[in-house]
């Protein structure tokens, strides 16, 4: 060091410079690692982490420097200081340091109330029916309050609390909260006054009632003292409804909107007026930003405050974020370590609510705070995408925790770690929120990934011609690995396309033989006289679909002619079909459809379903084409994936043997119309491959002709 570094460093105190030398050996630590990674000899992940764990003591007291650590390193043991182990070790410690920030916080925060408002969101169009569904799966995950709707403005609420009282259990109405806007000065003539309100409200029957409010409106104007003391009276008389029930645990709830804005503005005066609400019986206070326009250390900051001013008055204190900032989530965390007892949101995230399932995880697992019983948090990703298919939207596949693919590993090196141990790129065991991890097949994948799939696919321990043994599928792994990187050079991607791995996986074993081949397939499109036609109905007026006499000017009919595996031969139903000794049966079949690939769809089941019934349950969900190379105009490469659905008696007899109910296939080529009948054949192979037992089903019907 030059002499004006030490001079400067010589002015420090005692304790500043204790931490020079430690900090310069950790650097220097960390030099060393990555230089010398080649040259130390790699131990398994789960060893490393016990052992750093053993080096922590798991002592949160201690101060872990360089020099203490290292003094308590045995020789043998310094194999540890490795890339993964290095990482470990220091998330170890970081966990342990939350955990006692957590513990340390200065009141009882062990338990976490969820207030849900999935239910009650305009993103989500349910009628009552739906809700229904919904608030049972709501109750059955263990959500402690659900706001069930607005008796006093939708009809559709009415209803639904009016089947509440007799068609749902007895734990679902107890969870339920019926809302309704709190009296103000410039109400609505149609509107309910605060009296009908209130009586609509108990007559609910629902385990809690509740009135929101907006403390300081967009023009600036804060609710008047005429407002304040007519939900005050409104709160006394909800307050006294609930206490001449039977029931007991009912709470008042309020909901405080812009509140984050109005204690910006006067705090003063919004102490005063939340003040005075509260005496009125309140059970639950919400603190909401309802702009979504507060960061996350002012939501912490406000929110401490807040708890201190407001918690000795006998109510909960929740937060509630909109994520119009995309800070929903880490504000509502924010909250919570402040000192809020109940957090507000949505499963999913709908309509900007902060996103319950993200925000329960991360409390439950990362701060040991309680917010469901752990055994119903491995029902969360079920729950997820149940809201989803409930309310007719797509999964959002990103999705933390619940997405398909929040534990995906692509890269081949991060595929040999996890395959080693699961920590070292996964935060959390996916099992854990009823997730799974996925191992995605790419030109960046390894051998590692190609062995994971068949792990994963049950292929690993199958008997015949010896490929069995895992010395055998680690050399065909290398074949099968240089197939799909060549693939992926002419359009394939194979990420999304699970069933087209899963089909080159099987097509790489000696003895598999699929039940059918596509032997040769044709389409013939007439439209009869295009351009007069579509300038017809132009003029007409009619330019969207083709009128009935407009599609037998326009026709596609396909030919397809397929040969069924002769082992399968007896499942044919009918004689119509000739007969080859070296391939089986050949089918032809012709059919008309809208287009070229429905044609050939059509064709193709003609063609099958005699021999293979359960086809019919296979339905087309997704199709997708995507052209790749642009610049080459009409003879560009496309890629098509097709997703299908298994329904009806399959699905159900599929879906107890664990097996995948959806499926997506991949093809790619300048010919979008044979691409896309190669990605629908493959859909059909897969099915065919997964969840039939063709040999069983080939015992049946031979049993049954014999007889």
């Amino acid at each position: 060091f030059s002499s004006e570094s030490e001079a400067r460093a010589g002015s420090r105190d005692s304790s500043s410079r204790a931490w020079e030398r430690p900090m310069m050996l950790s650097f220097v630590l960390l030099l060393l690692v990555v230089h010398s990674s080649a040259f130390v000899p790699s131990v398994p992940l789960g060893s490393a982490r016990s052992a750093s764990c053993q080096l922590l003591g798991r002592n949160l007291q201690s101060q872990w420097t360089a020099p203490a650590r290292l003094a308590t390193v045995k020789p043998h043991q310094h194999q540890i200081f490795n890339a993964f182990s290095f990482h470990q070790t220091f998330r170890e410690k970081r966990n342990c340091l939350s955990l006692r920030a957590s513990a340390d916080g200065g009141q009882d925060a062990s338990t976490v109330a969820t207030y849900d408002m999935t239910l009650t969101q305009r993103q989500c169009e349910m009628n009552a029916v739906d809700k229904a569904k919904l608030a049972v799966l709501l109750d059955e995950f263990g959500m402690s309050i659900i706001e069930g709707g607005w008796p006093t403005v939708y009809t559709q609420d009415k209803v639904f609390f009016r089947r509440a009282q007799n068609d749902y259990p007895a734990s679902t109405r107890a969870k339920l909260v019926a809302m309704a806007p709190a009296p103000t000065d410039d109400a609505p003539e149609e509107a309910p006054t605060p009296e009908e309100a209130n009586a609509q409200l108990l007559k609910s029957k629902s385990g809690h009632v509740g009135l929101a409010f907006t403390l300081l409106g967009i023009d600036n104007s804060w609710l008047s003292d005429t407002s304040v003391e007519q939900t005050c009276s409104s709160l006394k008389a909800l307050k006294a409804g609930l206490d001449e029930r039977e029931e007991e645990g009912g709470k008042v709830v309020l909901q405080a909107h812009n509140f984050f804005d109005a204690w910006r503005e006067d705090r003063a005066k919004c102490e005063s007026i939340l003040n005075k609400l509260l005496d009125c019986g309140v059970g639950v206070l919400l603190l909401v930003d309802s702009g979504g326009g507060a960061t996350p250390w002012e939501i912490g900051e406000t929110t401490k405050e807040a708890a201190a001013v407001f918690g000795g008055k006998g109510a909960l204190v929740g937060v509630g974020c909109k994520d119009n900032s995309e800070l929903a989530v880490a504000s509502s965390l924010y909250g919570v370590k402040s000192g809020a007892e109940v957090v507000m949101g949505a499963v999913n995230g709908y309509d900007s609510c902060a996103d319950l399932t993200s925000i329960i995880p991360i409390l439950q697992l990362k701060t040991g705070r309680t917010l469901v019983a752990e055994e119903r948090l491995a029902g969360l990703t079920k729950l997820s995408r149940a809201v989803d298919e409930q309310v007719n939207s797509a999964h959002r596949i990103n999705q933390p925790f619940v997405g398909q693919s929040a534990f995906a590993h692509k890269g081949g090196i991060h595929v040999a770690a996890v395959l080693k141990n699961e920590d070292s790129y996964q935060h959390i065991n996916p099992v854990v929120v009823g997730n799974e991890r996925r191992v995605l097949i790419s030109e960046l994948s390894g051998r590692g990934n190609i062995m994971s799939k068949v792990e994963e696919f049950g292929m690993l321990g199958q008997s015949g011609g010896g490929q069995g043994k895992n010395e055998d599928w680690k050399q065909r792994s290398g074949g099968i690995l240089k197939t799909v990187k060549d693939l992926e050079q002419k359009g394939y991607t194979f990420e999304g396309a699970d069933a087209s791995v899963d089909l080159m996986i099987r097509r790489s074993m000696p003895a598999y033989r699929p039940a059918f081949t596509v032997v040769e397939s044709m389409v013939d499109n007439r439209d009869v006289q295009p351009t007069t036609e579509r300038v017809r109905r132009w003029t007409q007026g009619g330019a969207g679909d083709y009128s009935a006499r407009e599609r037998a000017r326009a026709r596609c009919t396909a030919v397809v002619k397929v040969a069924i595996d002769k082992e399968f031969s007896c499942l044919r139903r009918d004689e119509n079909c000739g007969f080859d000794d070296d391939d089986g049966h050949i089918v032809l079949e012709v059919s008309e459809g809208n287009g070229p690939v429905d044609a050939l769809a059509k064709a193709l089941d003609r063609a099958l379903l005699p021999s293979f019934p359960s086809l019919a349950c296979v339905g087309l969900c997704d199709y997708k084409v995507r052209i790749l190379d642009g610049d080459k105009a009409t003879g560009a490469v496309v890629r098509v994936m097709i997703e299908f659905q298994l329904t009806g008696a399959v699905a159900k007899e599929a879906q107890g043997k664990g097996k995948k109910l959806s499926w997506t296939t991949v093809s790619a080529g300048p010919n979008i119309i044979s691409t896309s009948f190669a990605a629908l054949v493959d859909g059909y192979e897969f099915h065919l491959a997964e969840h039939v037992n063709l040999d069983e089903l080939v015992g049946q019907r031979s049993s049954s002709g014999a007889a």
